[in-house]
């Protein structure tokens, strides 16, 4: 797989949504990235406030063809939903490494100039942050929900590898913190019909392929406001990550996972089904759908072993 390289064009893709009063700074920590080769793409999944406007006339008045390699801002044709309107700018974009920042949130202005250096340097396929929580005025917060949050990282330190965090819970915590390969995105694939959990599907789908790499450094800043749906988010959370973690067993037990540090019986003989034999939730979803997988995939592998004897 071709890795990410220092001077690599740099494709953000921003799928805005109703977020006037945000939009600006957020397209504003883009312009003043210390990174120069980026390539702007802005989607306006028909927002009923002025959200595109403010972006157009921030384009004009700052220049962007200037600042930018190419510059894309204009309107889905109608409401695509967060995931299928990130998948489309990435079909858009050009570049050879792609991330994502929430028409809310902020990039700290080393972002992708760091994360290029650290992927170059580990040879990493994909990457992400640790987060900053603001509020409305971009100060920072420290609400029991901001700290725990801004946390979520230190999470990884009690596992043998980040990809185990992972799958425990979704510890890059949204998708305006992943930055990957052109090449991982079309191994992966496009993001999930999930309205909550599309972001750490893509992230334990990505591990199958190649293992994260962890920035520690407080990068992106996720802003918490009136409109986040945090209520929504307890309500959905249980069923959508039902699909996640079947998303991910289903295929981590057989020769679709081809990271030899993704979390599975193969690469962690024992660990594994002990680690997952303790968390009621995990072992119900592995043991009804990835026992079943594991079977269909050996059965497969006779199969085509007997053919070849034949």
């Amino acid at each position: 797989m071709s890795k990410l390289l220092f001077g690599d064009l740099v494709s953000v893709v921003i799928p805005a949504y109703n977020h006037a009063s945000f939009i600006r700074a957020a397209l504003d920590s883009v312009y003043v990235q210390t990174y120069p080769n980026i390539e702007l793409i802005l989607l306006d999944d028909c927002s009923k406030d002025r959200t595109l406007e403010i972006a157009k006339e921030w384009a004009e008045e700052k220049k962007a063809n200037e600042r930018f390699v190419r510059v894309i801002i204009e309107a889905n044709q109608v409401n695509l939903g967060a995931h299928n309107t990130i998948n489309k700018g990435l079909a858009l974009a050009q570049g050879n490494a792609l991330t994502v920042l929430n028409s809310d949130d902020l990039y700290a202005p080393t972002r992708l100039e760091i994360l290029l250096q650290q992927a170059e340097k580990h040879q990493a396929d994909w990457l992400f942050t640790g987060i900053r929580v603001v509020d409305e005025k971009g100060a920072r917060m420290y609400s029991e929900l901001a700290i725990g949050i801004e946390t979520s990282i230190d999470y990884a330190a009690n596992f043998p590898s980040v990809g185990f965090a992972l799958l425990k819970k979704n510890i890059a915590v949204t998708t305006g913190n992943l930055f990957f390969s052109r090449e991982l995105y079309d191994k992966v694939g496009p993001f999930k019909k999930l309205k909550y959990c599309h972001d750490w599907d893509f992230a334990l789908q990505a591990c199958l392929f190649s293992a994260p790499l962890l920035v520690e450094e407080p990068l992106y800043q996720y802003r918490i406001h009136g409109a986040n749906s945090f209520a929504a988010l307890q309500v959905e959370q249980y069923l959508e990550s039902q699909i996640v973690y079947k998303n991910y067993f289903s295929k981590c037990q057989t020769s679709m996972c081809i990271n030899l540090n993704a979390p599975s019986s193969l690469n962690w003989p024992m660990f594994f089904d002990k680690w997952i034999a303790a968390d009621s939730v995990l072992s119900w979803v592995f043991y009804l759908v990835g026992a079943e997988v594991v079977r269909y995939d050996r059965m497969t592998q006779l199969m085509n072993q007997a053919k070849d004897v034949s």
